[in-house]
């Protein structure tokens, strides 16, 4: 059986051997169920809420936020859009901010102290070739929180502890948003 060493198409998750900081993802999975995470951070989870296998920039998923101090969960466009875009066309290119350089970037220093949110990730995918998170999200969620504080918390989630799985070709198109999207092609084909 091959590896994720061995594929040349998308892998799920960190490849083994890679740095965290080296991987920027381009699509997420978000298959938790409505009521698992209603439960979890404690909040109504809007109808319109569904699993999602293969979420791409600009598509609408689900974020957890504080409005007046209590936390709401909303769909949302992933991306962002910095007031000074001349051109929409940026959000798509502005999906991931890295811990390191998140102050130092225009487009991200300011929402840091004003608009944050956790979105509800399980999984990604990344192309290539060949202790409890319970105090960060609700310290990432509070306002009063110092932006020193959070900056501290944004670490990359040790490569150890993922595990890089061959995923389907399938996931190259968006129109694919279904649970084989996680199994390799030749499983499918069995």
């Amino acid at each position: 059986m091959p590896t994720a060493d061995d594929v040349e198409r998308p892998v799920g998750s960190v490849r083994p051997g890679r740095e965290t900081a080296d991987l920027v993802c381009g699509r997420f999975t978000s298959s938790q169920r409505r009521e698992a995470i209603g439960e979890r951070f404690e909040v109504a989870v809007p109808e319109t809420y569904r699993e999602r296998y293969n979420l791409a920039p600009q598509q609408r998923t689900l974020i957890i936020r504080k409005r007046d101090d209590v936390p709401e969960a909303v769909m949302a466009k992933w991306g962002l859009l910095p007031h000074w875009a001349k051109d929409a066309k940026i959000a798509f290119k502005m999906i991931n901010a890295r811990a390191e350089t998140l102050t130092e970037k225009p487009a991200y220093r300011g929402l840091l102290t004003r608009h944050r949110c956790l979105i509800p990730a399980d999984g990604f995918y990344e192309w290539t070739l060949g202790s409890d998170g319970n105090e960060a999200e609700g310290i990432w969620l509070d306002p009063t929180i110092s932006k020193e504080h959070v900056l501290s918390l944004l670490e990359p989630y040790p490569a150890e502890l993922m595990v890089a799985l061959p995923a389907s070709t399938r996931v190259n198109s968006v129109r694919n948003d279904d649970s084989g999207l996680l199994l390799p092609d030749d499983a499918l084909a069995a």
